[in-house]
């Protein structure tokens, strides 16, 4: 995705933050490509694009939180605890023919696995004893 922007504005945002629209774009478009890069891009690796900081660069310095708020908001949104926990995490091994049978179903694959073993217990007649541990 690029971005238009204003060559003045972007200069005004550079002396104020201490952060370029370029590399903010860039930040942006592989934030959204990439999660979670398993290499680091050829265009990062290069230290002769990413000078030392001066101690002005540490004054002008903000926190991404205050430059790019959307962006770190991306990347701490998540689940969160459960109101009212009604799973447990466990570790369970799965036959591969189980595991590719629902995961070919689509999001939500864990939810009808734990869907299908309430019915077979349903099916059983017995009462289980909920015990923890």
């Amino acid at each position: 995705m690029n971005y238009d922007w204003d060559e003045a504005k972007r200069r005004a945002n550079l002396d104020k933050h201490g952060v370029d629209f370029e590399r903010a774009e860039r930040f942006a478009s592989m934030s959204k490509i990439q999660r979670k890069p398993k290499a680091v891009p050829a265009t990062f690796r290069d230290d002769d694009d990413i000078p030392e900081w001066t101690a002005a660069d540490f004054k002008r310095a903000r926190p991404a939180s205050q430059v790019v708020p959307e962006i770190v908001a991306e990347y701490r949104r998540g689940r969160g605890p459960q109101k009212t926990p009604t799973k447990r995490l466990v570790s369970l091994r799965l036959s591969q023919e189980v595991l590719d049978h629902f995961k070919a179903t689509g999001p939500g694959w864990q939810t009808r696995i734990d869907t299908a073993l309430k019915k077979v217990v349903g099916r059983s007649g017995r009462k289980s004893k909920n015990v923890h541990g």
